[in-house]
């Protein structure tokens, strides 16, 4: 009975062991460190910290480990190689919070970069400064909150054949488009801003079924919101004002549900082209559209 009791202990020690390993070691990353050999050194699910500082570098991120700054505005990852992503994702589940990611400025080059990436969690991080913000190509399912992606050369958010993400309540200013869908569907965009950016459009999608909500378009050069030969988006309560063409645009787009979006003070507040009549027809004849004045 004895040798039992003391087998039976022994495994639960054992189990126990095994939970508290299952949860991930902790890495600590200081200025002088290298942000690519603790995620190199890490294992599946392990926590990497950066503290404070300036790290030069290009990080490519191939296994699920969560990397967390200790600000945006104290953590700054420039790029070493500016014709390669600050960050580059290429694996599942990978967090990343807390950093500025910059200097990424050639040959399409991404402040924070997922190629293939399913479920990721990218987070208050401030993508500026590059070719493009944040670039999602054939990634799904992620999510990407409260980050600002301003002053790229290109688009602040851009998504490529990536499908069911989330975007809510991220910033994209003063880029030549604010936020970009290209063949990307089953998307949510909901409370993000996409204003003030310099060359074209706040809200671009050549995409189709996908949900846009609250979202803010205004004061973009051209177009807030352009829907370009899409079909089956829903546009609700969202704010297109002062912008230098139209505050919604639809091209070549059929099946779209407006409802209860405002537009005003733009020079044209809503428009319509298309070469057959379900490009000119909402989907839904109860769909509503608030006007003011240009």
């Amino acid at each position: 009975m004895t040798r039992l009791l003391l087998l039976a202990a022994a495994l639960v020690v054992v189990l126990a062991a095994g939970v508290v390993s299952g949860a991930g070691a902790e890495w600590d990353v200081y200025p002088g460190d290298s942000i690519q050999d603790a995620v190199d050194g890490a294992g599946e699910g392990d926590a990497i910290y950066v503290h404070e500082g300036t790290y030069v570098e290009n990080v490519d991120v191939g296994k699920r480990v969560t990397l967390k700054g200790d600000g945006a505005n104290v953590v700054t990852v420039r790029a070493a190689d500016v014709g390669d992503h600050v960050f580059e994702v290429t694996a599942d589940y990978v967090n990343i919070s807390g950093f500025t990611a910059t200097g990424a400025t050639a040959g399409w080059s991404s402040g924070i970069y997922l190629s293939s990436a399913d479920h990721c969690n990218i987070s208050e991080n401030n993508a500026s400064n590059n070719d493009y913000g944040i670039y999602l190509y054939g990634s799904s399912s992620n999510t990407l909150t409260c980050n600002n992606a301003s002053n790229n050369d290109y688009s602040g958010i851009y998504l490529w054949y990536s499908s069911n993400n989330t975007l809510t309540c991220n910033n994209a200013t003063n880029n030549r488009y604010g936020i970009e869908l290209f063949s990307s569907s089953n998307n949510t965009l909901t409370e993000n801003n996409a204003s003030n950016n310099r060359c074209g459009i706040g809200l671009l999608l050549d995409s189709s079924s996908n949900t846009l909500t609250n979202n803010n378009a205004s004061n973009n050069n051209d177009y807030g919101i352009y829907l370009s030969y899409s079909s089956n988006n829903t546009l609700t309560c969202n704010n297109a004002t002062n912008n230098n063409r139209h505050g919604i645009q639809l091209s070549g787009s059929s099946d779209t549900i407006l409802q209860s979006n405002t537009m005003s003070e733009n020079t044209y507040n809503f428009g319509v082209f298309g070469y057959s009549l379900s490009n000119l027809s909402l989907k839904d004849p109860s769909s509503s559209i608030t006007f003011d004045s240009p």
